[in-house]
């Protein structure tokens, strides 16, 4: 694909590091079936939630460019690990009128409103639980966080590794202390592939899926029945391998996507 700013991407843009934002994809596509999306993984370099704050901040910020530059003017980071780093990111950062959400606020506000929930798990990256993003609002609450580190659960995801013995120890032993409690929150986007097996795991918990409520902001906030777009076909973009990101989507998601093309680390 040549790179150059003279091609024109559709107005919204759904990014994650891998596979994992198929999970907000998947809902949009169900209620805006002729909506053109970009998709865009960024699996070509270090797993987002093993990245510093500051890493992430700049890559965000390169990406933002990069997609606006051709076009797109909303971008949802289907992304726990880069969602923690949002409240970073200055308007000053941002091309005019650009439109751009995380998938952790909006489930906060979520699990806040359902107050019957007392003891809330979260299982997510590495930078995602260190980060706090989804403890801190609840310091003074009387709903009380649970965390569990579970990066090798995305891991096994992405290659294709789900539905084995090691992919099954693997989730056991991470939820094992999380039965007791009344919500789970799925804290990263491939975990939604998995979202079966943690409810048999867990049969009497509540799962969370972050993509529902960020959907239900953007379905609201960003009116997208009224982009026009001159162009129906998605755009799936890669800076790691477009065969093998595109056969992981089928193997987790059951979803055949267009083919994606490879773009360059450096954006």
């Amino acid at each position: 694909m040549k790179q150059n700013r003279d091609i024109r991407f559709p107005k919204v843009a759904i990014i994650d590091w891998g596979i994992g934002g198929i999970s907000f994809y998947r809902i949009l596509k169900a209620h805006y079936t002729t909506l053109p999306v970009v998709y865009f993984s960024d699996s070509g370099t270090t797993p987002y939630g093993k990245q510093s704050r500051s890493q992430l901040r700049s890559r965000l910020i390169n990406i933002i460019h990069y997609l606006s530059n051709r076009g797109t003017g909303y971008l949802v980071v289907a992304c726990n690990a880069m969602s923690t780093v949002l409240p970073q990111i200055e308007n000053k950062n941002l091309p005019k009128n650009f439109r751009l959400t995380g998938v952790i606020t909006h489930t906060i506000k979520t699990l806040q409103s359902q107050q019957r929930l007392h003891r809330i798990g979260i299982v997510g990256g590495i930078r995602t639980i260190r980060s706090r993003a989804y403890q801190k609002p609840f310091i003074y609450s009387n709903q009380k966080i649970i965390q569990r580190i579970a990066q090798p659960v995305s891991a096994m995801i992405e290659s294709g590794k789900m539905r084995t013995i090691g992919f099954d120890k693997t989730l056991d032993r991470i939820v094992q202390p999380l039965n007791k409690c009344d919500a789970l929150v799925l804290a990263c986007t491939h975990y939604t592939a998995a979202s079966e097996i943690f409810e048999k795991k867990m049969p009497s918990v509540k799962i969370i899926d972050p993509c529902e409520s960020t959907f239900r902001f953007v379905d609201q906030s960003w009116k997208l029945k009224y982009i026009q777009e001159n162009r129906r076909a998605d755009v799936f973009l890669t800076t790691g391998d477009p065969k093998k990101t595109r056969e992981s989507i089928q193997k987790a998601f059951s979803i055949n996507t267009g083919a994606f093309q490879k773009i360059p680390l450096n954006l």
